[in-house]
C-alpha cells in the first residue's frame, strides 16, 4: 500500500477554509457578547423602574 504524497496545495486550500471558519466564529462571537451586554443593561433598567413602581404603588416588601 502506497503512503499518500505531501500536497501542499491541498494544505493551503484546507487552511484558508479553516482561517475563513475562525473569521466567521469570532464575528459571531463578537457580535452575541454585544447584545448579551444590551440586554443586561435593559434588564437592570426594566428591574429598577419595576421596583420604583411598585413601591409607588405600595407594592413593597413589608
Amino acid at each position: 500500500m502506497a503512503k499518500k504524497k505531501h500536497n501542499p496545495e491541498h494544505q493551503r486550500k484546507r487552511q484558508e477554509k479553516v482561517d475563513n471558519v475562525k473569521a466567521k466564529n469570532q464575528a459571531k462571537q463578537s457580535r452575541l457578547m454585544a447584545n448579551i451586554k444590551i440586554s443586561r443593561t435593559s434588564v437592570s433598567i426594566v428591574n429598577m423602574n419595576f421596583a420604583e413602581a411598585k413601591t409607588v404603588h405600595g407594592m413593597d416588601r413589608c
